[in-house]
């Protein structure tokens, strides 16, 4: 199984790793960003192959694959 990085830990994030741990087969190893610490946490305590990291830099160093849950940015409007 590929070591999976998940950077943005909200309700996208909160739904892929569901998605990749709730199966009976054995679940990669995922790993967090902190942001959204709560939710984090909360994955983390839940399944067991599940870590929240320091930072994105040490998620992208532990994952062979990294997603990114992530909003995008909204532009600003000149007026």
């Amino acid at each position: 199984m590929p070591h999976i990085g998940l950077i943005g830990v909200g309700e996208i994030g909160r739904a892929v790793v569901m998605g990749l741990c709730g199966a009976e087969d054995e679940s990669p190893a995922v790993f967090l960003s902190p942001r959204g610490a709560r939710t984090a946490a909360e994955l983390s305590e839940r399944y067991e192959r599940v870590q929240v990291c320091v930072d994105n830099q040490e998620v992208v160093g532990r994952s062979e694959i990294v997603i990114m849950a992530v909003r995008r940015r909204k532009q600003r409007t000149e007026p």
